[in-house]
């Protein structure tokens, strides 16, 4: 049992971290440059338009792994963060808020820890793990770029490659690799 009372389940990671730009939306904040905030939600499409008129799309299933991770009760203990070197961390924060993963549920709610700043992404982890109390060894990564993913790897987390965003057949796999990972840990 959790602390709060609840079965834990030791074959889900105890938090997920996701990378913004390349891995659950595109563009990429900076090329938005001359553009920018205001960020307002498209009500057609759910995705969210630049003051310019450029549209930031969710990639993949983002959408429903985000919402999955916020309302599926098998979720109920795993975190969510954001490891992020984004060039524009408020513009990221404002269509954090903009973006409905469904129900109403905005991308930033679905959020329990974030690091969003220039720098190496090890330095991401290690403050999110500081701050949530979780061992790197207990987290799942998805990152566009492999150059994150060698360097967080060699802290422990599970490292997944996302070239086209977090589809939902990767999230899958990543999910059964973690499990099987645990499984053979526990023997």
């Amino acid at each position: 049992m959790g602390e709060n009372g609840r079965c834990e389940d030791s074959r889900l990671p105890k938090m997920v971290v996701f990378d913004l730009d390349g891995t659950l939306w595109y563009p990429e904040m900076y090329m938005l440059w001359g553009s920018g905030p205001p960020f307002r939600r498209d009500a057609k499409t759910g995705n969210v338009r630049a003051a310019g008129g450029e549209m930031v799309k969710l990639l993949g299933s983002s959408r429903s792994v985000l919402y999955s991770l916020k309302t599926d009760q098998k979720f109920e203990d795993t975190l969510v963060g954001i490891a992020s070197r984004t060039d524009e961390p408020e513009w990221a924060q404002e269509c954090m808020k903009e973006f409905d993963v469904g129900e109403g549920i905005s991308m930033k709610e679905t959020v329990d820890y974030e690091a969003i700043y220039k720098g190496d992404k090890t330095n991401h982890f290690r403050e999110l793990s500081k701050r949530s109390k979780v061992a790197f060894e207990d987290m799942i990564f998805f990152d566009n770029e492999r150059g994150n993913l060698h360097s967080v790897q060699r802290l422990g987390v599970q490292c997944v490659y996302t070239p086209d965003g977090v589809t939902s057949k990767i999230w899958d796999k990543a999910l059964a690799d973690f499990e099987r990972i645990k499984a053979s840990v526990a023997k």
